[in-house]
């Protein structure tokens, strides 16, 4: 797609720059953590001449608390995303994917999310990351973003939104 003609739509780099720093080090505290962990049950294997690995459930339980923590991360940084309005539809920006481009006729509808003060915006697709922030909002199970109101140009960019919603 043609990068020509689009007009991008973000929010504030104090607001970007303070989510994104929070998601990235609970990473970081998360990955360190069951480093440690993985080093912790090592070192008490060799002190018991056990094999490393003879331990599954200690090894288990610290991928899925590492992999819940990243996850849930990568899921709030791409609860709110930067994006691109063209002709052709919307180019939703994708941590830590790149960016992925969306046809209006995808489009299913914006509507107000009232907790957040908020725009829900729902497609037809996206990303399975996107599907669970519609479940989570517990209003849809399409692939879904948010449009908080701090967005640079956040009624332009609604009012663009709206006039491409199908029926």
């Amino acid at each position: 797609m043609p990068k020509k003609n689009r007009v991008f739509y973000t929010y504030p780099v104090s607001e970007n720059f303070i989510s994104y720093a929070l998601c990235l080090l609970a990473m970081g505290l998360s990955l360190t953590l069951g480093v440690f962990a993985g080093w912790v049950i090592v070192v008490n294997a060799l002190k018991e001449g056990d094999n490393i690995f003879a331990d599954f459930g200690a090894w288990l339980a610290v991928v899925i608390i590492v992999g819940m923590v990243c996850g849930l991360c990568v899921l709030l940084m791409n609860l709110y995303p930067a994006f691109w309005i063209s002709q052709n539809g919307l180019t939703i920006r994708m941590f830590p994917f790149g960016s992925r481009f969306v046809p209006w006729n995808n489009l299913v509808r914006i509507s107000p999310f009232i907790l957040a003060n908020s725009q829900l915006v729902v497609l037809n697709r996206l990303s399975i990351m996107h599907r669970l922030i519609g479940v989570f909002t517990g209003l849809t199970s399409k692939p879904s973003f948010r449009i908080k109101q701090s967005l640079l140009n956040y009624q332009d960019a609604i009012e663009t939104i709206r006039q491409h919603v199908h029926n």
